[in-house]
């Protein structure tokens, strides 16, 4: 049985994604900087590593669980991201569209285990 490359490369990566947030967490101490890098290296795993799930199930309700699970590292990411250079770059006074990015996040994660966001699987040559 010959393993199919683009099953197994969300793993390595979720693994490599997750050596970096830890070893920025563990290296940055409490800097907000690094916690928030953490952060996105964390959504990033989960992203990963549900992907990784996904591609290796079989079956459809196993198929939409891990793509419904794939958002909820995702919809992090932007804000996470958006977040960590405003701190970089040292830019104040944007606690509004801060907050507001934040809250839309969490609306998106309550709405990603909807059929809102997944309500059916696709079957492409490659995989679902």
């Amino acid at each position: 049985m010959a393993i199919e490359i683009y099953k197994i490369l969300p793993l390595i990566s979720a693994v490599f994604m997750l050596a970096l947030g830890i070893f920025v967490f563990l290296k940055g101490g409490k800097s907000k900087l690094s916690i928030i890098l953490s952060l996105t290296c964390f959504s990033v795993v989960i992203w990963l590593s549900s992907t990784y799930a996904m591609f290796n199930s079989e079956k459809e309700e196993s198929i939409i669980f891990w793509d419904r699970t794939v958002y909820a590292g995702v919809v992090f990411i932007p804000i996470l991201i958006y977040h960590f250079s405003l701190i970089f770059t040292s830019i104040k006074n944007q606690r509004v569209i801060l907050y507001f990015g934040y809250a839309l996040s969490f609306l998106f994660l309550i709405l990603s285990s909807t059929d809102y966001f997944v309500s059916e699987i696709y079957k492409y040559t490659w995989g679902y």
